[in-house]
C-alpha cells in the first residue's frame, strides 16, 4: 500500500538524487540516513536538540563515550576509570596520548578547558550550562560575575562614556583569568585534567558523555571576535565567528571545522546534507567500518519516507509520520520488518501551573489547589486515550521518570485513575457546584498530534468532572513564550532525560530550576534531591529519589503524566550494528552494510 503511494511520481528518485548530489555511485556514501529535518548548530556548548547530539558523539570524542550496547560511558580521550579522591568530589583523568584531532594536533587536557570554559562564558553560554554551574565547583561563582559584569558593560554603554567603558573593559579583562583560575577545572599539563565537584556526584561521569563537556581545538581562537588584546568585546562577551563550525571556512588562516571523533565532518550543505568522513588520525579507526556516512535533511517527514522507500535513505532514525501506526500495525503482521519500535527516555505530560492564583493576562488559576490538580490527573483514562489517539505504540504512564528505564530505580506506582475520588477533591477545594468552577484552557503547539490528545483529554474531563475546559493551540515560539512567562493554566510538556539517572527527570521540578515550567516550589521535595545528592549508599539514593517521584505524581501532581513516548523507525535490512534503544543514541563506528 504505502510502496504504491510513494511511487506514484515517475521522477521522485532522480530529483531526490540530483538535490541532495548523490547520483554518482562513486560519490554515494556507504551508509546515507536521515536524522531529524535539520541540523540546528555544529557547536557542542550550544547543543540541545537529538539530531546535533546524534552528530557531535560521532565526530566529537569526550573524556567518555557511549558503550553501545548499555549506553554507559566508557574510556574515550581519557583512560578508564579515573583516580576519585576519597570524599569523592575531585576526579583526575589521564589522556591517551595517542589521541589525536582530524589535523592530527594532539589531543590534549587544555582543549576540554577551552570547551567547558565556553560552555559558563557569556556570549557561549546556553542550554546547558547548568551541567557546570550546578556541579563544578567555583563554575557558578565565574558564570554569576561574568553575567553581572556584562550587564553593567551593557548598562554604561553610550557614546559619552566610551573612556569609561574602555577601561572598565580593561579591569574586566585582566581579572577574567584570575577569576577562571578559581574554577576547579585544571589542565596539569598536557594530559592530566583535574576537575573539582562541589559535592559527590554518582552520575558525573554520565555527564562527561554530553556535548557541552567535548573539547575544542585551539584553531577557534583564530575567529574569536572583539579586541585581541583583550579576548572580549566591547560588551563583555566571549564571541567567536558563527561560521567555525563549517569544514570549509578558512577566514585568518582558520583550518576549517577540526573534530577529534572517529569521524571528521567532510561536507556540510546547509538544510541538505552533512557529510561525515573517517577520521584519518584517531587511535581506533580500523574499528570503523563505514568510511563515509550523508545525513540527509528533509523539511518534510513525508519527503524522508518517500527517500528511503526510493532506496535514496538507507535508515530513518524516526517516523513521524501521520500513518506511522499503520506502518507499525504493518510491522506486526510482517509486511514491514525494516520497521521497528522502542520505548524512548522520555515522557509526554501536562504542566499544571502552581505558580500564580491570577495569570499575567487576568485569568483565574483555580490549579494553585494541588486538590485540583489531583482530581484532573486521575481522571484522565490513559490507557483509552493511548489505544484510541496516540499514534505509536505509546504506552501509558503514570509516572515521570519511564519505568524501567534507569537500573536500580525502584518501581514508582503513580496514582490510578479515580472518577469518584476526584470528584470528591473537586467537592472539597470549594467547587461542589461545577458551574462556578473558573474558566481554563489546556495550552498546547500546533502540529503533530498535540490538538488530537488535547480534545480527547478535555472531553474525559468534561464526562468525568463535569467541567468544561478550552482548548488553546498556538503556533510554537507564542506557546513557548506563554510557557515561560507561566501564561497558562494547563500546558502541554514532554522531557527527555539527557543521562541515566532519576536525577535527569527530577530536577526539572526543583524550585527555581529552569525548566521548570510549572513553577511548583515544595521544600520537602527539594529536601529529598538535596538528601539525595549527599548520600554515600547507591540504594538508598534510588529509594529517596523514588520518594520525591512519588511525591509528584501521587500528592501533589505539578503534572499530569500520559504516556511514554516510543521511537520508530526503519532501516533497511543490509545495514548492520543498528542497535535501537531508548536514549536515540547511535555510535556508528559500530554501524556497518552488507549490500
Amino acid at each position: 500500500m504505502f510502496r504504491t503511494l510513494m511511487l506514484t511520481c515517475a521522477g521522485l528518485l532522480a530529483a531526490i538524487v540530483a538535490f541532495y548530489g548523490s547520483a554518482d555511485a562513486d560519490t554515494r556514501a556507504d551508509l546515507t540516513l536521515v536524522s531529524g529535518n535539520r541540523i540546528n548548530t555544529l557547536d557542542p556548548q550550544q547543543m540541545s536538540w537529538i539530531a546535533d547530539i546524534r552528530i557531535c558523539i560521532n565526530a566529537w570524542e569526550g573524556l567518555t563515550r557511549h558503550d553501545p550496547d548499555t549506553l554507559l560511558p566508557i574510556a574515550g580521550v581519557a583512560q578508564m576509570p579515573p583516580e576519585i579522591s576519597a570524599d569523592r568530589t575531585r576526579y583526575t583523568f589521564h589522556l591517551r596520548p595517542d589521541a589525536r584531532w582530524s589535523n592530527g594536533d594532539p589531543v590534549t587536557a587544555h582543549d576540554f578547558v577551552r570547551g567547558w570554559r565556553r560552555a559558563i562564558e557569556p556570549g557561549t553560554a546556553a542550554d546547558y550550562a547548568s551541567v557546570l554551574t550546578n556541579h563544578i565547583k567555583g563554575a557558578r561563582t565565574y558564570y554569576d560575575w561574568r553575567t553581572r559584569a556584562v550587564q553593567q558593560l551593557a548598562r554604561e554603554r553610550s557614546p559619552n562614556k566610551s573612556g569609561e567603558l574602555e577601561a572598565m573593559l580593561r579591569t574586566h579583562a585582566r581579572r577574567m583569568d584570575d577569576e577562571w583560575r578559581k574554577v576547579g577545572i585544571r589542565a596539569e599539563g598536557d594530559h592530566t585534567l583535574e576537575v573539582q565537584l562541589v559535592r559527590p556526584t554518582a552520575y558525573f561521569l554520565e555527564l562527561t558523555l554530553l556535548p557541552v563537556l567535548m573539547p575544542i581545538h585551539e584553531s577557534i581562537e583564530r575567529l574569536r571576535e572583539g579586541d585581541p588584546e583583550f579576548g572580549i568585546g566591547a560588551g563583555g562577551l566571549v564571541v567567536y565567528d558563527s561560521q567555525w563550525t563549517k569544514p570549509d571556512y578558512h577566514r585568518n588562516g582558520y583550518p576549517g571545522l577540526v573534530t577529534n571523533g572517529v569521524y571528521r565532518i567532510a561536507d556540510w550543505q546547509f538544510r541538505r546534507r552533512l557529510r561525515l568522513k573517517k577520521n584519518p588520525y584517531h587511535p581506533e579507526r580500523a574499528s570503523a567500518k563505514l568510511e563515509t556516512i550523508d545525513v540527509l535533511m528533509f523539511e518534510s517527514a513525508n519527503t524522508a519516507f518517500q527517500a528511503y522507500e526510493t532506496g535514496v535513505v538507507d535508515w530513518l532514525t524516526s517516523l513521524n509520520l501521520d500513518y506511522a501506526g499503520a506502518l507499525l500495525q504493518m510491522r506486526h503482521t510482517g509486511e514491514r520488518p525494516d520497521v521497528s519500535v522502542v520505548p524512548a527516555f522520555g515522557t509526554y505530560y501536562y504542566n499544571l501551573n502552581c505558580k500564580d492564583a491570577v495569570l499575567p493576562d487576568g485569568r483565574a488559576n483555580p490549579f494553585i489547589d494541588s486538590r485540583v490538580r489531583k482530581a484532573f490527573a486521575i481522571s484522565i483514562d490513559r490507557d483509552a486515550l493511548c489505544a484510541k489517539v496516540a499514534e505509536k505504540e505509546n504506552p501509558p504512564t503514570r509516572t515521570l521518570i519511564p519505568p524501567g528505564s534507569i537500573p536500580g530505580y525502584p518501581q514508582v506506582a503513580g496514582h490510578a485513575e479515580d472518577a469518584e475520588l476526584a470528584n470528591q477533591l473537586l467537592d472539597e477545594a470549594g467547587y461542589e457546584d461545577r458551574a462556578l468552577f473558573p474558566n481554563v484552557s489546556l495550552l498546547y503547539n500546533t502540529g503533530q498530534i498535540h490538538g488530537r490528545l488535547a480534545e480527547a483529554v478535555v472531553n474525559m474531563w468534561r464526562e468525568t468532572l463535569g467541567v468544561r475546559v478550552g482548548l488553546s493551540g498556538k503556533e510554537a515560539k507564542t506557546f513557548s513564550e506563554d510557557k515561560a512567562k507561566h501564561n497558562y493554566q494547563i500546558a502541554r510538556a514532554s522531557w527527555y532525560g539527557d543521562y541515566a539517572d532519576p536525577t535527569t527527570f527530577l530536577d526539572i521540578f526543583a524550585t527555581g530550576n529552569g525548566n521548570n515550567d510549572s513553577g511548583y516550589a515544595n521544600p520537602a521535595y527539594d529536601a529529598l534531591l538535596a538528601d539525595a545528592a549527599a548520600c554515600d549508599n547507591a540504594d538508598q539514593r534510588m529509594r529517596i529519589l523514588a520518594e520525591a517521584e512519588t511525591i509528584l505524581v501521587t500528592e501533589d501532581f505539578p503534572l499530569i503524566p500520559i504516556y511514554r513516548y516510543t521511537n520508530p523507525q526503519a532501516f533497511r535490512p543490509f545495514v548492520k550494528g543498528i542497535r535501537p534503544n531508548p536514549r536515540e543514541i547511535y555510535p556508528l563506528r559500530h554501524v556497518w552494510v552488507e549490500r
